[in-house]
Order: structure tokens, then C-alpha cells, then sequence
């Protein structure tokens, strides 16, 4: 006879006691879930405003000025300051100039002269297919 007590017991708790258990412990979930709902909702709209912000910043116009800055291609270091002047030295004749070969010569008043050579105290610091570079009384002179 205990055996035939046993299941009704049985089936009394399963349908009676067990259900508002459950009920109970969906109630205490309910709030956690909530929270975790609006907590989700906050960080989507501290998101959305924080990508429409970087969008708004990326879009705004970004000035740069270099007023006051060091200009990166010209040398920091102490130059030689050099008159350059362009035309003929008084009493130089040059008659022709010759840069593409392996010694550029110029011929000056029917002599042909080398780079680093004096010419009259001028000094032929180059010859280019830009002229004829003298340094005469310490002054650069380009002759063409």
C-alpha cells in the first residue's frame, strides 16, 4: 500500500509544488535580465554617440599652418653666405665651355682652362651646363 501512496505524492509535487517554484525563480531572474537588457541598450547608445562623434570630427576641417616651423627640406646647420651674380666678369671673354665629358674645360680668351684652375685671380670652382662657376674677391660669379 505504501507504494500506491508514493505515487500520487509524486505527482502532487511535479504539478503543484514545482511549478510556483519555477514561477519564483523566474521572478528572481527577471530583474538581472533587466538590468543586463539596459545595460546592453546604454553601451549601443554610448556607441552610437561616440561613432557619430569621431564621424562629426573626421568631417570638420583640420587647418595645418607652418607659420613658425623649421622648413624640413632647407639645412639647419650654418651656411656659407655667398653673393651668387649672374653675367660676365670685367675682362673675361669666354669663348666656349664644355661640361659632358669626363673633365669639363672652358675656353677663356683662346685658352683652355680646367675646373680649379685661376683664371686672371678668379678661381673655376665648376663648369656645368649652367656655366662657368668663378670665385673672383670672394664673390661666386656664374658665367654663361
Amino acid at each position: 500500500m505504501k507504494e500506491n501512496i508514493s505515487i500520487p505524492i509524486i505527482l502532487i509535487t511535479l504539478f503543484v509544488v514545482i511549478p510556483p517554484c519555477l514561477a519564483q525563480e523566474e521572478d528572481f531572474a527577471k530583474p538581472a535580465v533587466e538590468q543586463a537588457t539596459t545595460s546592453a541598450n546604454q553601451q549601443d547608445q554610448q556607441y552610437d554617440e561616440a561613432t557619430e562623434q569621431a564621424i562629426k570630427q573626421s568631417q570638420e576641417k583640420i587647418e595645418y599652418t607652418s607659420a613658425n616651423l623649421r622648413d624640413p627640406f632647407t639645412l639647419s646647420l650654418p651656411q656659407e653666405t655667398v653673393v651668387v651674380e649672374t653675367g660676365p666678369l670685367p675682362g673675361f671673354k669666354i669663348e666656349g665651355y664644355v661640361w659632358g665629358s669626363s673633365i669639363p674645360q672652358a675656353i677663356i680668351e683662346g685658352t683652355v682652362y680646367s675646373e680649379g684652375d685661376m683664371v686672371k685671380g678668379a678661381k673655376i670652382v665648376k663648369i656645368d651646363k649652367t656655366g662657368i662657376t668663378l670665385l673672383y674677391n670672394g664673390n661666386k660669379y656664374i658665367v654663361k
